[in-house]
């Protein structure tokens, strides 16, 4: 259209210098479309290769602070690292709990309810000097802390000092008569004197103090044994049974009493919940023969024998001895009976030495 326009107005004689011209006007047009299209292609390419804004690289790559810069723990306070500790000894894990204890008496060398419980803890790991050592320090500037009194008779006891261990059992009670380990301990003090009513008393404390405790009743029963009073003992130690206490040493227990009644088919049951099954047999054999009932007793050696013949060799000695007392007491009837068999592996009553328990009692400490 701009070459028609220009063709009005040029005059014919001018067409060879006209079209020059023309074509220089095209030349020039062309160049500056090509500058043009340059300039959009350049504009384009520099908007595909330049960054997006700060704002938006921020909101595409964000990261959530507290993920990045997590906040800071706050340190552990001494309230802090003596729960800490409880917990660890609650859990059995003592040296863990030595470890807070003995720690925070590095800072407070001479706070008696820290002392107390690192005794405790030498108690448990059977350091017995370290932890009398612990509760006499205590008893420096407490005289009348009971819990600490009965720490000290603990670990006397241990000692084998039993007098005085005796001592600070009484002192502790004196103070506070609820401790039922303080009562146990006595109890077991009173009986290696031989004086059993007091231990009774003592027994039957504890009881009433911690109805739950097995081994106050397999003690007690240890206690009735000694006395020869039998039937009380079975009680006792059924009662041990149901409140869980162990099998092997209650179950021995039960199964002797129940001999000394009478009650041998039952005794036989109660010996095998001590996990021995040989020994029952050779502990019931013996009673038998002790009983003048030796075919009974013959029987009970021979399954001993068969059940683990190598580890008793005495229940196989005791099926010879059984037999000739036998043979004997056929042929005299009126004779008397034959000697008890030999090497009967009959234990005695097992007591159990208590302990300070983990599940916390320990006064003073915190539970969960």
């Amino acid at each position: 259209m701009m070459e028609r326009s220009l063709k009005k107005l040029c005059a014919p004689a001018q067409g060879a210098s006209m079209r020059k011209i023309l074509r220089g006007l095209a030349l020039v047009c062309s160049i500056a479309l090509g500058l043009s299209g340059c300039a959009t292609t350049n504009a384009s390419k520099a908007g595909a290769t330049s960054p997006p804004n700060g704002a938006r690289i921020q909101e595409q790559q964000r990261i959530p602070a507290k993920l990045l810069y997590p906040k800071k723990l706050p340190a552990m306070t001494d309230d802090d690292v003596e729960r800490l500790g409880d917990s660890y000894l609650r859990q059995g894990k003592l040296v863990e709990a030595f470890t807070q204890y003995d720690k925070l008496l590095h800072k407070h060398p001479g706070d008696c309810r820290l002392l107390y419980k690192r005794g405790m803890v030498y108690l448990l790991k059977g350091r017995n000097e370290q932890g009398l050592s612990d509760f006499r320090t205590v008893l420096e500037k407490e005289p009348n802390n009971p819990s600490a009194h009965a720490g000290a008779g603990q670990a006397l006891f241990q000692l084998k000092h039993l007098d005085d261990a005796q001592k600070e059992f009484e002192l502790a009670l004196a103070i506070n008569d609820r401790l039922w380990l303080a009562h146990d301990f006595l109890g077991i003090i009173y009986d290696y004197n031989h004086r059993y009513d007091l231990a009774v008393r003592q027994y039957q404390t504890a009881i009433a103090l911690n109805p739950d405790g097995g081994a106050l009743y397999n003690n007690l029963g240890v206690c009735w044994s000694l006395q020869g009073k039998w039937d009380k003992a079975v009680v006792a130690f059924e009662e041990a049974l149901k409140r869980g206490y162990s099998q092997q040493q209650a179950g021995n227990n039960l199964g002797l009493a129940l001999c000394h009644v009478g009650r041998f088919s039952e005794a036989l049951q109660a010996f095998k919940r001590s996990g021995d099954q040989a020994r029952a047999y050779n502990n019931i054999g013996s009673f038998y023969m002790q009983k003048g009932e030796y075919a009974q007793a013959v029987e009970a050696f021979q399954n001993a024998v068969r059940l683990r013949g190598g580890f008793y060799p005495e229940a196989g000695d005791n099926v010879e001895k059984a037999r000739a007392a036998m043979l004997d007491s056929q042929m005299s009837p009126g004779k008397p009976s034959a000697p008890r068999a030999e090497k009967a592996s009959v234990m005695a009553p097992e007591r159990e030495l208590p302990q300070a328990p983990r599940d916390i009692r320990i006064e003073g400490v915190e539970q969960d």
